[in-house]
């Protein structure tokens, strides 16, 4: 079993939606080369807060198999999660994701706090909490692949050991829209975050790929 958990990029084969997973999504790629069934768990704007929450339900849940493997796309490390009635509103330093309109003041707000500088913190904080969340995935022997979508650690200076379970975390190619761009591969017309069907196989290819080589 596989379970998928992240934003957007993943949402089209999310399992917690009425609607069926679509075939072409790169996790049912990814899964159906590992000759494995999914789970995915996702959400359109997702932070790494909600990311991190969710592999959390999964450690907390001693009904999962022990051999799942996680297969977890890391997302913008300035994204966050406000409370809003009985959920979360996902914001990020792109566009709102249906901001609601008492929250709008506050959001183009919160943006204008998005230097350089307070990003870098955030890739910072990012990275010690996806290693030290590495570390007990390793301790507790839960298969796991890690890569990034918008974004990933190459501005970070103090590398450490994934033990080869995150995908090129400090390549300056090594987060999916980068990758895809080094292969001249662009995002969808009108679109700069998503990407179509070709471009989610090779993605979704490029890590089985790794996985594979990798024996994760």
């Amino acid at each position: 079993m596989i379970l998928a958990i992240g934003d957007s990029n993943m949402f089209p084969a999310c399992t917690e939606t009425q609607d069926q997973p679509d075939p072409k999504n790169m996790v049912s790629v990814f899964s159906h080369q590992m000759n494995q069934s999914f789970r995915c768990w996702s959400k359109n704007g997702a932070s790494n807060y909600w990311i991190e929450q969710h592999i959390e339900y999964f450690l907390a849940d001693p009904a999962w198999d022990p051999d799942t493997f996680l297969f977890i796309g890391w997302t913008s490390t300035e994204r966050e999660e406000w409370p809003w009635l009985y959920n979360n509103i996902s914001v990020c330093g792109g566009p709102d994701f249906g901001m609601p309109e008492p929250t709008k003041a506050k959001f183009e707000q919160w943006k204008k706090t998005l230097t350089p500088e307070y990003m870098q913190q955030c890739t910072n904080m990012w990275h010690d909490r996806i290693h030290q969340l590495h570390i007990e995935l390793v301790d507790r022997k839960i298969r796991h692949l890690f890569w990034c979508t918008y974004d990933n650690f190459k501005s970070i200076n103090n590398h450490v050991t994934w033990n080869k379970n995150f995908f090129m975390p400090y390549d300056d190619t090594g987060c999916m829209s980068r990758f895809l761009e080094s292969k001249k591969i662009t995002a969808i017309d009108g679109d700069p975050f998503h990407y179509d069907d070709a471009a989610q196989s090779t993605w979704a290819n490029t890590l089985f790929n790794y996985a594979k080589e990798n024996m994760l």
